[in-house]
């Protein structure tokens, strides 16, 4: 037997012995989040979809011709060449068990990438099989067809990122977490001595775009979620490796769920209580904010964001001018002084409050809010057509705060 496969296959194994020394150093952190604690392990439909989205990221076309490849390395395999062997089995496993795995496996995080070793092999086989008499009566149309296609869905997400108010459509189709952070770095003092991040993924982007490499971390939930934690540690960049002293402070207030936000702002004001703001930055239609603050001082008080919330009117359905807006605000420790309703930007009416709202107090692990949550209300006049509806909260320490707007579809009225 030709033992020089084997060879080869013994020194590519060698490159996993960094990653293995790592997991034996620290608890085998890195390979326990991979394979247990990042996914569900129960059976989730929407993986069922795993063969369209390979057929988009691989380009239509090419993905029929690697689909040709293995299926011709499956019945030559069966001949006993045991060139196609390797083929078969180099090509046509990995796919096959990252899909069967991906059933039960983590949809939150990209995943599309796990069989390219596999079409890796597919792709050298793929000129051995291009002169078959299925691929030939392909290439009749088929090239057409998949370059149409792929035009197609790109143009498809051009249109919807060019869509003023189409943020909830967008953030399912394009990469929302690689988006906005040369905005971002625009605005970070480049004279901070101290540079800290909320979270892990904020930290790297800014260390990009700022060509730094000493960017700090807070101790964020998506630190855990994402494994990233053990990491930040023996790099020195986590909480507990903070320096003394002033610095400038990049919270990204949409990186958390909803219900921990208001938490995780209490969190940031008791670590760093002398916090100045600075600026806060929305991006994409408000589907991610920011807030620039600047600690260690001396001066200053840290200020908790108001947050709000408009239940109806939903943008499901058209109103009709003028219209009826229901909602809730409620700012911790300060509490809320005023809310704007604004329509595309502008103020439109102010909300009156109603009845405390202990539901949504509830879902958010209780407020430190003098007045507790409110309900509001308004009567909002609006000229017909789309447009842009949000809050925006005025604290009683004079701080302002708006809301992620939503689109809604106002006919005409009296």
């Amino acid at each position: 037997a030709d033992r020089r496969p084997w060879i080869a296959a013994g020194l590519a194994a060698c490159g996993l012995l960094p990653t293995l020394l790592f997991d034996l150093r620290h608890d085998f952190a890195a390979l326990g989040f991979q394979l247990a604690e990042r996914h569900p392990w129960r059976f989730q439909t929407e993986a069922l979809a795993q063969p369209l989205v390979q057929a988009i990221v691989t380009v239509p076309l090419l993905y029929i011709v690697l689909l040709a490849a293995a299926v011709a390395a499956l019945r030559r395999w069966r001949g006993d060449d045991p060139a196609w062997a390797v083929v078969a089995a180099g090509g046509v496993v990995p796919p096959l068990l990252y899909f069967s795995i991906g059933l039960f496996a983590d949809q939150d995080r990209v995943g599309f990438h796990w069989p390219a070793p596999g079409y890796l092999v597919l792709c050298a086989a793929a000129p051995l099989v291009l002169n078959g008499p299925v691929l030939r009566r392909l290439a009749r149309w088929g090239w057409g067809l998949g370059v149409a296609a792929t035009l197609m869905f790109f143009l498809g997400l051009a249109v919807v990122a060019r869509q003023p108010h189409a943020t909830g459509t967008m953030k399912g189709l394009l990469p929302v977490n690689a988006i906005g952070w040369p905005e971002l770095a625009g605005y970070v003092p480049r004279s901070a001595d101290t540079l800290v991040a909320d979270n892990f993924l904020l930290g790297a982007e800014l260390a990009f775009e700022l060509r730094r490499d000493d960017v700090y971390v807070l101790d964020h939930p998506r630190n855990q979620e994402h494994g990233r934690a053990v990491q930040l540690a023996v790099w020195g960049l986590d909480e507990a490796s903070l320096p003394p002293g002033p610095g400038v402070l990049v919270v990204e207030d949409t990186a958390i769920e909803p219900a921990d936000r208001p938490g995780w702002a209490r969190r940031i004001c008791e670590r760093f209580p002398d916090a100045n703001p600075l600026v806060t930055l929305q991006l994409l239609q408000g589907s991610k904010r920011f807030r620039l603050l600047e600690f260690g001082q001396g001066t200053g008080s840290c200020d908790h964001p108001a947050f709000g919330y408009i239940d109806a009117p939903t943008g499901r359905t058209p109103v009709t001018a003028p219209f009826s807006l229901a909602g809730w605000a409620f700012d911790d420790d300060e509490g809320v002084a005023a809310v704007t309703v604004l329509v595309d930007g502008r103020p439109a009416a102010e909300a009156r409050f109603g009845e405390p709202r202990p539901d949504v107090a509830t879902y958010f692990g209780g407020t430190t809010d003098p007045d507790g949550v409110r309900s509001l209300k308004a009567t909002v006049p609006a000229e017909p057509g789309t447009r842009a509806l949000a809050l925006r909260m005025t604290s009683r320490d004079g701080g302002s705060w708006e809301t992620r707007p939503i689109t809604i579809e106002v006919a005409g009225g009296d």
